[in-house]
């Protein structure tokens, strides 16, 4: 309340935080203030999210030759975790498991999914025990197909990212999220909710077909969330070249951190001035 100015990650978060529910409490206390309320989208280190130069993955790629490139990727990868089949649609999570991050919609429709043997399913992660059991019980039903790395490891994620086709991202709430950003760095399209910073740095393909650099769902909701997986299962063995497009549009989009410090630098600016 005494602050001059208040920030938050993302443009979408900072309308969200003035909801009962994002706002934990403080809805009131932000709106009271929101004409001083910003939203600044976080940014990304360009120089360690680089696919061009990254000594963790296999091959090293740009938007030149990523069709190429990721396809080495992939089944030097596949090759390492034991899974098979780098034509198969390799799809990933990478990160924490936590209410937040949306992993109960992931438990309700990936083993459904899993069925019909059209991916590859590589977790990254730890968290809720329930999940972490859950994701231990898929990996000894499907073993062919599911592969899960129990516990954060950074190297291991750099190369399911460099080899993965689509980032699963299902969140309840994420204020800024980073790892849509480095998917889209590294040519991985993410699959998000509608909610925060996913909402603001995923342009959803199926409503805009030139310009998208993923797909996205808007409630959080099994069936939507199930459906949305579906959709682009079929764009990915029905139109590649759709696929590439979409793919070189998500890696040439600007989320540099430097983006980022120059919208603080005229947030201080403005501040000092007033």
């Amino acid at each position: 309340m005494r602050a001059n100015k208040i920030n938050t990650v993302s443009k979408s978060y900072r309308s969200e935080m003035l909801t009962k529910f994002f706002g934990f409490s403080l809805d009131g206390a932000l709106k009271s203030r929101q004409y001083d309320l910003k939203g600044i989208q976080n940014g990304l280190d360009f120089d360690t999210y680089n696919p061009n130069t990254d000594k963790f993955i296999f091959n090293t790629y740009n938007t030149s030759n990523f069709i190429e490139g990721k396809l080495k990727n992939k089944k030097a990868f596949l090759n390492e975790i034991g899974l098979k089949d780098e034509n198969k649609m390799l799809i990933s999570y990478i990160g924490r498991f936590a209410k937040e991050k949306g992993v109960r919609l992931i438990t309700e429709v990936i083993e459904d999914l899993l069925k019909s043997d059209q991916f590859n399913f590589v977790i990254v992660g730890e968290g809720d025990l329930q999940f972490e059991m859950f994701l231990e019980e898929l990996e000894n039903k499907y073993p062919k197909n599911v592969k899960y790395f129990n516990k954060h490891n950074f190297e291991t994620s750099q190369k399911a990212y460099a080899a993965s086709d689509l980032l699963l991202m299902p969140s309840l709430f994420e204020a800024s999220g980073l790892n849509q950003m480095i998917a889209m760095r590294y040519g991985t399209l993410p699959l998000v909710r509608e909610t925060g910073g996913l909402k603001d740095t995923v342009i959803n393909y199926f409503e805009n077909k030139n310009v998208g650099t993923g797909f996205s769902f808007e409630n959080f909701d099994d069936i939507e969330f199930k459906e949305a997986i579906l959709k682009t299962i079929e764009l990915y063995y029905n139109n590649k070249n759709e696929w590439h497009k979409i793919t070189k549009n998500a890696m040439s989009i600007n989320n540099n951190i430097d983006k980022m410090a120059l919208e603080y630098n005229e947030l201080y600016q403005e501040m000092v001035n007033e």
